[in-house]
């Protein structure tokens, strides 16, 4: 019974992460690591760091002042008024595009973690289990680096799309 009521913590906890910064960088042998705090990563990686997740100052942030870096450049707000509604159809799909493989990447993780944890739980080697409570505890960083990403992808589908397309004078089916 013990095992299954942690099985069933283990398996639920990723329910659980909330979006925020990821940190994550490569060691010189090779391994990725990654930490929600920014202070665990050690100093002769720290400028090397990849920060994850949602940045204050984001587009999603601040409306009123908004440019993107898109494919072909800077956009501002008046650039936006010239663009027809086959462009418009597009940048939401791309957006669509990037929240799928966010949810795909997840998934893909929350699977391995899964596995990982039961087999953590059917280890009785010391070793093994810390091995795995090191990989799993990476793994559950990773996770909450795509929640992150996938809070930050919807809000650009359902809030800032839209509201770039009503301040530039588009109908709101463009982005829907």
């Amino acid at each position: 019974m013990k095992r299954i009521v942690i099985l069933f913590v283990l398996l639920c906890f990723p329910l659980f992460l909330h979006g925020g910064e990821v940190y994550q960088w490569v060691d010189d042998r090779g391994v990725t690591h990654f930490t929600d705090d920014p202070g665990a990563v050690p100093d002769d990686y720290r400028n090397a760091a990849e920060v994850r997740g949602m940045p204050e100052g984001s587009p999603t942030g601040s409306l009123d002042n908004f440019a993107e870096e898109e494919d072909e450049g800077i956009l501002i707000e008046d650039d936006l008024k010239e663009k027809d509604e086959e462009w418009w159809r597009s940048r939401t799909e791309k957006w669509r595009g990037r929240l799928q493989s966010a949810y795909d990447d997840y998934e893909q993780v929350r699977l391995r973690y899964n596995s990982m944890a039961t087999e953590f739980n059917a280890s009785k080697d010391p070793d093994k289990r810390e091995k795995l409570k090191t990989e799993l505890d990476e793994m559950q960083v990773e996770m909450k680096g795509f929640m992150a990403d996938i809070k930050r992808l919807k809000e650009m589908i359902e809030e800032v799309l839209p509201a770039q397309a009503k301040k530039a004078g588009k109908p709101l089916e463009w982005v829907r």
